[in-house]
Parts: structure tokens; sequence; C-alpha cells
């Protein structure tokens, strides 16, 4: 590394005199001296051995500067991750970084592990004396570098900045033995030292540089000062660079929250910016077709030309796409319901290879993740996968197998508590570990997401064991649902139950706010949905109207309600939005991204019900759709009409010049003997349903509207 450089560490065995390289004095080092080490953290462009390690001390610490000249200089810093802590760095008496002084803000509710690396910089003209302005607990001082300036431009401005253009082109993967999560700090690393460039152009492409660091940390962390800190460079970057395509995209992005998943605060800028439109290269539409088809080949066009990016641009033979297995995964939240769906091609390819990469990657043992962890990250790898699989492929043994093998780790989840009821152990686990601490000893709603490929192995076997052993659970949660206790409302479920009888008050005398790490674990609408979906899978599999009862009485208390299929005119609409939408900021959902859990292109909920008759399949969830749609090269439209157990009604269109045929599974019809029949030419056939689903195959003129129903014979 070019730059003279002190490690605190290695040069120094004993504080009884201050330590001290040729060029910086530590003024008023800890009286005891001991050495903590901790793994790595910065881009191999700025990373040192040094930067491994670190001197404890507390409070402020003094450093007389001895160097000569204007040189960039680079205090670095570790701290507990979980401690709030704030740095600033003064020169001279005047403070000159105050990017780690602590935000009014509060703190988002989750986890903090490991170290919070702090890379104070700043140009310094010596000799001057550097003070680091510490509030917080214990913390380490592992290494001051400097950089006289001549050689900062010369050599080390053209060597970050080319790494920081390789970072932002190129995705990290696990199987390389790189670290896909930490190109997103190394390009922050990177662009905050290349703000200190004398070049104006180097310092433009580093605030946007920088401003894409914070945006994306932003929309996946979803904390007050990233979002803060976002918009202020965000409004910076329009400012250097109003014309910018990538900086539109990203402005008009984060004023219409396109990558949170959630509400961002809207910046004074929203009412002026602008975002950029792309072209699908859609045809025209043949003359008379009805406009709800031609509305839903708009959408079905751009959902996939983005796919189509993920899959055959970005995506590996194994199937990673860059953002770590945990990540990569939940982007087939968006491909299920296309490929399902629609019959999108692409992204059927693409849940493929995720899917069987990620089981024979090695990262699950006994069909789960391999790490203990909290059930909404260790649940992903498998439930974000193998369910979507099991849909495309329902008839496939070895899919129908994988389900059984997570399936199986229930059991170890499971077990009859002190009270008599059935409930998880614990909200951290891999399929057969725990984590034993009592405060972790949780219950908690999305343990439902953990049992999705349970559930999906349940429908597809019926499977009386495992059945079994879903209602033991449920009955636990219907018992916490009708409890009165503490001021909760009959009908409302709680969140989270401890482990050991059920009780709902956590950390906190609200039933509905648990202090239970993460906020993921908090009451919210998704929250008492996915209790209230594993009473239905109950009633689905038992046949005991007590639990179509118990579901009736979760959706009542918190106002839940299934979205009704749309009119033909709604169904137009919705999908016209839908298309405007996706209709802009291409490179926000392919080459822009930093978080591939952060790519969102959905159907609105309703325009779901019209394809599924229901729910979109969800790995998550027990199959409550009717229908599915095989991938097809064949482009039509589709939609229901009426989704009931007795029988359906379809209504398609077809864009082929030649006859087709349209492929879908039916997964909700009672067992029985059924007729489809074309209203407008009365063909027709029989489907004799005793298992689902059931694979039909409906003919479809040219370019014809036509309306298929399935009735009982």
């Amino acid at each position: 590394m070019a730059g003279s450089f002190l490690c605190l560490l290695l040069a120094i065995h004993s504080f009884t005199h201050r330590p001290r390289s040729d060029g910086v004095v530590w003024l008023n080092p800890p009286a005891a001296h001991r050495v903590e080490e901790f793994g790595g953290g910065y881009d191999p462009a700025i990373d040192a051995p040094a930067l491994r390690r670190g001197a404890a001390t507390q409070g402020d610490a003094e450093f007389a500067f001895e160097r000569k000249g204007r040189h960039f200089v680079e205090v670095f810093l570790a701290a507990d991750a979980a401690a709030k802590t704030s740095f600033l760095l003064e020169a001279g008496g005047k403070t000159v970084d105050r990017r780690f002084e602590a935000s009014p803000l509060p703190d988002r509710l989750r986890p903090r592990r490991g170290v919070k690396r702090v890379d104070l910089m700043a140009w310094v003209d010596g000799p001057a004396t550097l003070t680091v302005r510490a509030r917080a607990g214990p913390y380490l001082v592992s290494a001051i570098r400097w950089t006289p300036d001549a050689e900062f431009e010369q050599t080390m401005v053209p060597r970050w900045l080319a790494r920081a253009r390789w970072l932002q082109a190129n995705a990290l993967y696990e199987y390389r033995h790189e670290s896909p999560m930490a190109r997103p700090n190394y390009l922050r690393q990177l662009h905050d030292r290349l703000r200190f460039s004398a070049r104006p152009d180097v310092r433009r492409e580093a605030t946007i540089g920088l401003a894409r660091a914070y945006y994306w940390a932003a929309a996946e962390n979803h904390e007050p000062a990233d979002i803060a800190r976002a918009g202020e460079l965000i409004e910076e970057c329009l400012r250097v660079a109003p014309d910018d395509p990538a900086v539109r995209q990203m402005a008009s992005a984060f004023c219409a929250a396109s990558n949170s998943g959630g509400p961002m605060p809207s910046g004074p800028f929203c009412a002026k910016v602008k975002p950029v439109a792309w072209d699908a290269g859609i045809p025209s539409a043949p003359p008379g077709a009805p406009e709800w088809a031609v509305a839903q080949r708009v959408v079905k066009r751009r959902m996939d030309a983005i796919t189509r990016w993920w899959v055959e641009e970005r995506q590996q033979p194994n199937g990673e796409l860059g953002g770590a297995w945990g990540d990569d995964v939940e982007i087939l939240r968006q491909w299920g319901p296309l490929a399902l769906g629609l019959g999108s091609e692409v992204a059927a390819r693409g849940i493929a290879r995720i899917a069987d990469g990620l089981w024979s990657s090695g990262r699950l043992v006994n069909g789960y993740d391999r790490d203990i962890s909290d059930v909404e990250h260790s649940s992903e790898p498998s439930t974000d996968t193998q369910p979507l699989l099991a849909a495309l492929r329902p008839d496939d043994p070895r899919i129908v197998a994988r389900l059984a093998e997570t399936a199986a780790c229930a059991e170890n989840w499971i077990g009859r508590q002190r009270d008599g009821l059935f409930r998880f152990h614990t909200s951290w686990f891999n399929c057969r570990e725990r984590d034993r601490s009592p405060a972790r000893a949780l219950d908690v709603h999305l343990n439902v997401r953990a049992m999705g490929p349970a559930l999906w192995y349940a429908f597809l076997t019926r499977d009386p064991r495992v059945t079994d052993l879903l209602v033991r659970w449920a009955e636990s949660w219907l018992a916490a649902m009708r409890s009165t206790a503490h001021g909760k409302p009959a009908g409302m479920i709680p969140p989270a139950l401890r482990a050991a009888d059920g009780g709902y008050l956590i950390g906190s005398d609200r039933w509905d706010k648990p202090d239970a790490e993460w906020d993921y674990f908090q009451w919210s609408p998704r929250s008492q949905e996915a209790i209230v979906s594993l009473f239905e899978a109950a009633a689905d599999l038992t046949g005991d109207a007590r639990w179509r009862q118990a579901a009736e009485e979760g959706k009542r208390a918190a106002r839940l309600e299934d979205p009704a299929i749309p009119d033909p005119a709604t169904l137009a609409r919705l999908a016209r939005e839908m298309g405007d939408r996706l209709g802009v900021n291409y490179d926000m959902l392919t080459r822009e991204v930093l978080y591939t859990d952060r790519v969102y292109y959905r159907f609105e909920p309703a325009y779901q019900a019209a394809l599924f008759g229901g729910e979109p399949p969800r790995g998550e969830r027990y199959p409550r759709f009717a229908v599915t749609w095989e991938p097809s090269a064949a482009e039509y439209a589709r939609l229901m009409t009426r989704a009931a157990p007795d029988g359906l009604s379809l209504r398609l269109y077809s864009f082929e010049p030649a006859a087709s045929a349209a492929a879908l599974r039916i997964w909700r019809l009672r067992p029985g003997a059924y007729r489809w029949r074309i209203r407008e030419t009365g063909q027709h056939g029989d489907v004799a349903v005793t298992r689902l689903p059931v694979r039909v195959e409906i003919p479809l003129a040219a370019r014809r509207e036509t309306t298929v129903d399935f009735t009982a014979r």
C-alpha cells in the first residue's frame, strides 16, 4: 500500500511510553495494553493486515501528526456493532469528519452483531494534533494511514476509481469464494475516499457512487439515518449531475420507494425529478384484441425483459445472482407469480436454476439452512425455492422428496410445552439445532415461513404425520387468538408467544409490540394473515369446520379480506398502471441493484386474484390458489372470472396467428367429474379430479377471445 502507515499494534509491545512511529505519536494511550483481533471488512484496494487488529481504548484519543505538508489521513477504528456510538475527527482543533457522528434519528429494531468499522478521514496540513472524539464504550484503534497529496492523486485515486468502476459493473459470487454482501460496503468505502480528489470529474462520479451505496443501504436496512443520508446525497447529485440518467433513475426511484418494500420519506426534489422511460419492444396489438389482453401483454413483456436480464446476463450456471444465496432467493417472489401466472419461460428457467443450484450448493443441510439464525433469514433458502419448483413440477418425485426432507425438520422445531400445547421451541434454529437462550425461546408468526415446505408437502401428499403436527401446532395459536388477557381483543393474533406457556407479553407491556430483537416479530396485518393461513391449511387438510371458523375469526378481527376478482375493464386499468410503473427506471431493477432482495415488480393483489383465483403461489403459504399456468412459448392472455370449489370460469385471448393451446393446472376443485366447455364454439372435454393438482389443456383459436367454463358433470 502506498503512503506511510502506522500500525499501533504490530510496532508497539508496551504502553509504558507514548507509542510512536516516524510521523505519529499517540498522546494519551490507555494505561493497559490489550489487543483484540477481528475479521476483515475493507475492500482489497484499501485493506491491510493491521486493519484486523486493534488496541482497546475508551474516551477521546489524541495523536500528534508530525509530518509536514498536506496529507490524506485515515484513522481506522472498530466498535461493538450493538452499541450506540459516535465518532468525530478533529485536526488542529477543528472538526474535519462528522460522518460517524450519532444520528438523532431512532435506530430500527434489529439484531446488531459483530464489529462496526469506522474509518475517519480528512485532508490534514501537518504538523497538527489529531483528536478522535468518541462517545462510545470501549473501542479499538487499529491504525492511522497518511498519504501525501501528490501520491494520493497520482496513485491512489486511479487505483480506487478503477476498482469502484469494476465493482459497480461486476457482482461477487460465493462459488468464487467472494463475499457478495460486502460489495455495497466496498463501494461506499471507495467512493468516500474518492470524494477527496481534487479532480471535479472524480468527485462527481464519487458523489453519484456514494449516493448509490446509501440508496441501496437505505432500501435494504430501512435505517432512518441511512434514509436521511441517501436523500442528502441524491439531492447533491441532482445539483452536480441533474441530467445523468443514473441520477434521475435513483432519485425518482427513491421518491417512489421502488426498491424499499415500504415508504421512503419524500425529498424536496421529488416534485421535479422525472424517471427514465425504456422500450421493451412491444408489438402493436392485433385488430380487435380486447383491452384487458393488450394491457396484460405489456405487463408480461416488461416483466420478462427485466427477468431475462437477471437470468441471461447475471445468473451464474449454479444459480447465483450475485447478492448471496440468502438474498438471491427472494427475487423468486417476483419470478414465481410471473412463471406460474403468466407462463413466463425465462422466469421458470431462472427458478429451476436457483432452486437446483442452492439444493446442491452445500448451503442446506437436511433440507434447511446450515447456520443457526433467526427464522426470517434461515427459512428463506429452502422456503423461497423448493415449493415454487414443486408448483412448476408437482409430479416430480425428486422435488417432492426435497419437500419431505425439509418437512422432517419440523419434528425438531415443534414440541409439547409445559402447558400441554405444541409450539416451536425457539425462533432461532437450523434443522437439528437451536439457540437455547431464554430470550429467544419464542414461537413467532414467521415460523410459518419455516414450515412452508412442510405445508406444500402436506398438500401434495396428505401425509398424516405432517398433518397431525401442523394441527397440534395450530392449536396453540388458536388458544392465543381467543385469549383476551392483557387487553388483547379476541380474534387478534399475537405475533410472538413464549414457547413454554404461550404468554405474549415479551419484554413489553403490549401484546402487539414484543421486544424480541427484530421488528419483523411485531404485529402487522401480515403477521395476522400468516397464522390465519395456518388455520386455513388445517381446515383443508382435516376437513374440520372449526379451522375454517378460526380463520374467519382472525380475518374479521383484523379486517383482512380476500381480494375479489375484478371485471375485465378494471383489470385492463390495473394492468395499464402496472405497465406504466414498469416502463421506467429499468436499471433500478437490473444493473444498478446492489441487494438482490430489493428487486420488486409485483402484480397488484386484485390482479393476482384474476390470474390464480386467489393469492399467488408462495413458498411460505399453503397452496390457496385455484390454478397455475404452465410456461409456454405461445403468447396468450388469461384471466379468471370465477373460482369456486365446484367450478371455474376463464377468459383467454391468443396473440398467435395460428391455433395453439393453453395448459393449466387446477389446484382447488372438489373431487369429482368435471367438464370444460368453450362457450363460443361448444368445444368441450372431460376432467377427473381425484388428486390435486390436475393438468388440463384448452385449445386456443388464433386471435379470438374465448370463455371457458368448468362445471361438475
